[in-house]
């Protein structure tokens, strides 16, 4: 599912991200990789409000529906 669609206070893996080379490269910079675990901290209107590897990261709506989470248990 999109990592936009995942629901505030939930944790997901990431499992791939769908999108063209300079997307990929700046999401894995951030460090997007598949693989790594992330939480939804804010969603809804506006940027979602992430955490992952300790760091807080705003993505766009756009971007978000890029990024394909598998939810955690």
């Amino acid at each position: 599912m999109p990592l936009a669609f995942l629901p505030e206070g939930s944790s997901a893996t990431i499992v791939g991200i769908r999108g063209g080379r300079r997307l990929v490269r700046r999401l894995t910079g951030l460090g997007l990789t598949p693989g790594t675990q992330v939480r939804a901290l804010r969603s809804g209107y506006g940027p979602i409000l992430i955490e992952v590897r300790g760091t807080r990261l705003a993505l766009g709506k756009g971007v978000a529906m890029k990024v394909f989470v598998e939810v955690s248990a």
